[in-house]
């Protein structure tokens, strides 16, 4: 599902997925990728992606640590998305 709902301003990333309404036919849990900046969850599981890009060489040269955290769909706006 493509997140295209111009600039969404939020004290965290968390905060502004979870203001959007989901879409008629998601899920029960939903699962993000949050940064390792975001405030930590003890269910979150942490993971290396490999995502940074070499724009000069054009290849994917590093990696990151990002948290996964399956939300329920109580969490966002309730309601179907427009």
């Amino acid at each position: 599902m493509p997140l295209l709902v111009g600039v969404v301003e939020a004290p965290s990333l968390l905060t502004a997925l979870t203001a959007r309404r989901l879409a008629v036919d998601a899920q029960e849990r939903i699962r993000v990728l949050l940064p390792e900046s975001e405030a930590g969850d003890v269910q979150d599981e942490r993971r290396s992606v490999t995502d940074g890009r070499n724009w000069h060489a054009g290849v994917h040269a590093g990696s990151r640590t990002v948290r996964v955290r399956s939300l329920d769909r109580s969490a966002f706006v309730q309601g179907a998305a427009p």
